[in-house]
């Protein structure tokens, strides 16, 4: 087709037909093919995976539970399971989110520890129990990590109530508490998810007498009670 139509393009003589097919053609498709046949014989980059190791998992939980950080860090280079739970069905981010190791923490979740992983006994999270306990740098940590600040434990409390449930004293500080409510905020926590009884985090603050921590959360929004079926709180009135 190229010769016989090659008057059609200027070309008056066939050869040119030929060389323009060659050089707009057929050359650059060999070089195309040649240069993917190198890409595909290019080595593909190998990932380094760690087996895991029933030993180190065995000794990682209790390394957790006890803070004892170097070995945590030995425990997951030799291969320990770092979604390992207790007996009790306690995961170790859990174990190390409660007892506000944020380092320890921030190790399991860079290995793959799962963040909304819930315990089997009243089936909280890391964040959950990290805000009941008042660990303001644990919980960042968890947020960042894409902790969900709305998970429910099996009671319907949602780690805003936990905090907002938190009696003063003997509970963390209320300032620490209003920072713990402040990062949850920030991150999509409902500030009127109401617990398996209809109480909200600001009826529960009032009534745990965490007056500040209760017009904090009035500010961002916060109801006494949900609707009218929900509990009444005390010292809360909208």
């Amino acid at each position: 087709m190229i010769l016989w139509n090659a008057p059609r393009i200027g070309l008056t003589r066939p050869c040119e037909a030929v060389c323009l097919f060659l050089c707009c053609c057929a050359i650059p498709y060999v070089v195309g093919c040649k240069e993917k046949a190198k890409e595909a014989q290019q080595p593909t980059p190998q990932v380094a995976v760690v087996k895991v190791s029933p030993e180190a998992t065995k000794l990682l939980y209790d390394a957790v539970d006890k803070n004892q950080t170097q070995t945590v860090k030995e425990l997951i280079a030799r291969g320990a399971d770092v979604n390992v739970k207790s007996d009790t069905g306690w995961p170790a981010l859990i174990a190390a989110a409660s007892n506000g190791n944020t380092e320890i923490s921030g190790l399991l979740l860079q290995a793959g520890a799962k963040v909304d992983a819930k315990e089997e006994r009243n089936g909280g999270t890391a964040l959950y129990w990290a805000a009941a306990g008042g660990h303001t740098d644990t919980v960042k940590l968890l947020l960042d990590a894409k902790a969900n600040p709305n998970l429910q434990n099996d009671h319907g409390i949602a780690p805003l109530m936990a905090v907002s449930l938190t009696y003063y004293p003997p509970g963390p500080p209320e300032k620490t508490c209003m920072a713990i409510a402040d990062l949850l905020l920030g991150k999509g926590a409902d500030v009127n998810e109401p617990d398996g009884n209809g109480m909200l985090p600001r009826g529960a603050a009032a009534s745990n007498g965490l007056k500040h921590m209760a017009d904090f959360l009035k500010e961002h929004g916060g109801k006494c009670v949900a609707g009218s079926s929900g509990s009444l709180a005390h010292n809360c009135r909208d």
